[in-house]
C-alpha cells in the first residue's frame, strides 16, 4: 500500500472524529453499528461499548486496521464528548497499541496505533522481516 492511500485513509479516520458529538456513538446499538462501517482500506475488527466506572465515562472503543492489515488502531468515543481528540502517541517503533485512557478519563475522543510496528524488544517490531 502506498503513503497516499495510508494519508487518505487515516484522514478519513480523522474526519470520523470531527463529527459533532451528536453525531458520534451515543448508545450501545449505534457502538455496535460502527462495526459495519465502511471505510477505505480500513476494517474495523470490533466496535464496543463500555458501561462508565468510577474513572472512565461511558464509552465506544473500536478497534481495526488500515491498510492490508497492518496498521492496528484504537479509538474511544465517550458520550459525553468535550469536543477535543486525544492521541496517544508511541515512542520510536511503538511495537503496541499504547493505552489512551488518560485522555478518555478526560473525555477525549482518544486514538492510538500501532504504527504498523507489532512485537516487543527495543525496537519494537521496526525488526519485521516482513519488510513494513
Amino acid at each position: 500500500m502506498n503513503r497516499v492511500k495510508t494519508a487518505s485513509t487515516i484522514v478519513s479516520f480523522l474526519l470520523l472524529l470531527s463529527l459533532p458529538p451528536s453525531a458520534l456513538a451515543a448508545s450501545s446499538a449505534q457502538c455496535t453499528a460502527l462495526s459495519s462501517l465502511a471505510l477505505s482500506h480500513t476494517a474495523i475488527t470490533s466496535a464496543t461499548w463500555t458501561a462508565a466506572t468510577t474513572a472512565l465515562p461511558e464509552h465506544c472503543r473500536v478497534q481495526g486496521v488500515i491498510g492490508p492489515g497492518t496498521i492496528g488502531f484504537v479509538v474511544q468515543l465517550p458520550t459525553d464528548w468535550n469536543g477535543k481528540l486525544y492521541h496517544a502517541g508511541g515512542g520510536g517503533y511503538v511495537g503496541f497499541i499504547p493505552d489512551a485512557s488518560a485522555g478518555l478519563a478526560l473525555h477525549y475522543a482518544t486514538a492510538a496505533t500501532d504504527t504498523g510496528h507489532t512485537g516487543g524488544g527495543p525496537l519494537g517490531g521496526a525488526l519485521d522481516a516482513t519488510g513494513r
